[in-house]
């Protein structure tokens, strides 16, 4: 693709800005743009874990060690039932670069990637909306909110779970959804330095409490909690991910539940 080649990223969360990373790096100019307003992205949002896959990717666009410095290394997994140790892990032991889980609420992500992109000299238009998308001779026709309708030679749809983009295309987004949810908070810690631990519990109930930052943990429950943060899951995947002008990425494409910490991850990659 020619470098001049118009560029639109649809949704700022952590799978549009390393597309927009990616991009950047490769000579492009996206555009970026994101239906919420900046004062509504530091709403709590789910995601808290990168794994050892994502961030050797990250490392490309020069964000790793940035997300590193702010986040929190997890080396000590266990896995208990009761009062019983079922499993310990010991992740530094894994020969990998990266031979950790980085906890970083996601949050704290998109503020890690956002300036790593203002390093490109670009810049993120927030609440700013695709309405609709219309594909001919290869490039995509899209309506904004502002009520301009414009041509670009590739449109990444990184607008989430909802996503407009696949939704104006009518592309099928197959699964399911659990109809309680699972539930989850930020809390004190009770060790300084405490390890990932997930408890089961009776009738198949789990809590997974995950340090997330100086003196706290958060705690995860696949069960709605009272007090808790809800956290909808849905388990979906988008019937075709690519068409002539445009792709889809990160939750647009397929989203996963908070299952084994790879939401975000899978997200990114």
């Amino acid at each position: 693709m020619d470098p001049r080649a118009k560029i639109l990223i649809a949704g700022a969360g952590p799978a549009g800005l390393a597309a927009a990373l990616i991009f950047s790096l490769r000579g492009f100019s996206p555009r970026v743009i994101e239906r919420q307003r900046r004062d509504e992205i530091s709403a709590p949002r789910r995601g808290l874990i990168l794994r050892p896959r994502t961030l050797e990717m990250l490392a490309e666009t020069g964000g790793t060690e940035a997300l590193i410095d702010a986040g929190v290394q997890i080396t000590r997994l266990r896995i208990e039932e009761g009062e019983r140790a079922l499993a310990q892990f010991d992740l530094s032991k894994l020969k990998h670069r990266y031979a950790f889980l980085l906890s970083l609420s996601e949050e704290d992500v998109m503020k890690v990637l956002s300036a790593r992109l203002t390093e490109f000299s670009l810049s993120i238009e927030y609440g700013l909306a695709v309405r609709n998308v219309r594909l001919e001779n290869g490039k995509a026709l899209v309506s904004l909110s502002d009520g301009r309708t414009e041509e670009y030679d590739c449109l990444i749809g990184a607008d989430g779970v909802q996503s407009t983009v696949r939704t104006a295309l009518g592309i099928p987004f197959t699964g399911f959804d659990y109809p309680a949810g699972w539930s989850f908070q930020d809390i004190p810690a009770d060790e300084p330095e405490e390890p990932a631990v997930l408890d089961l519990l009776a009738e198949g109930q789990m809590r997974l409490r995950v340090p997330c930052g100086p003196g706290r943990i958060r705690v995860v429950a696949n069960t709605p909690l009272e007090g808790f943060t809800p956290l909808p899951v849905t388990v979906r995947r988008a019937k075709e991910v690519q068409r002539p002008g445009v792709a889809l990425t990160g939750n647009a494409a397929a989203a996963h539940g908070p299952f084994g910490g790879i939401g975000m991850g899978r997200e990114i990659e």
